[in-house]
């Protein structure tokens, strides 16, 4: 299959297009996320007010969501808009989820920390696509988004309880939220 075509259907259908980019990049997240900590990484994650080692888990849904916005929409000034807002977006998840989960025993504390990161992150991400494309600015949209996070952020308090392996938290959440984002680019606007 010439590349053409395969780019033409990927950009008929973004919310798989979105949904496959985020698999991919939540298996590699899964898979080597946490264990690739170069040197060169702190300096970039103090950019995002990242510890050295959450920035590549970031940074491949951040490519994730850059380049199948871009290809979906056919504009490359999406690709770095969406990809660092995405990035801040982890980052936002990552601190209100620290600063609400002091202690994992706590059930409530736990909850409320998933729902809230896994909501912000998502609302992030999906904002940051929304500043380049109006598609995207419809409340509804950012409504079904920010409520797939949350509610799969809560994989983290799963994980936590050992119902699962945490990295699961990666191969859903990315995937899903990113088909949600995808699935505002194919919605009409409305009138």
């Amino acid at each position: 299959m010439a590349v053409t075509p395969l780019i033409a259907r990927a950009t008929s259908r973004p919310p798989l297009l979105m949904a496959a980019l985020g698999l991919l990049s939540g298996l590699l997240s899964a898979w080597f996320g946490f264990g690739f900590e170069p040197p060169w990484l702190a300096a970039v994650g103090r950019v995002f007010f990242l510890d050295a080692g959450l920035v590549p888990i970031g940074a491949l849904f951040a490519a994730a969501v850059g380049v199948g916005l871009a290809i979906a929409t056919a504009r490359a000034l999406v690709l770095p808009v969406a990809a660092v807002a995405t990035l801040y977006a982890w980052s936002a998840a990552i601190h209100a989820a620290t600063s609400i989960i002091t202690d994992t025993s706590d059930d409530v504390r736990l909850i409320v920390g998933c729902l809230t990161a896994g909501a912000l992150g998502a609302a992030i991400t999906h904002a940051g696509g929304a500043l380049v494309l109006a598609t995207l600015r419809r409340f509804s949209s950012l409504a079904v988004t920010t409520a797939v996070g949350a509610v799969l952020g809560l994989l983290y308090y799963a994980g936590e309880r050992n119902w699962l392996d945490g990295r699961l938290l990666f191969v859903i959440w990315q995937p899903a939220t990113a088909y949600a984002i995808g699935a505002g680019l194919s919605r009409r606007a409305s009138p």
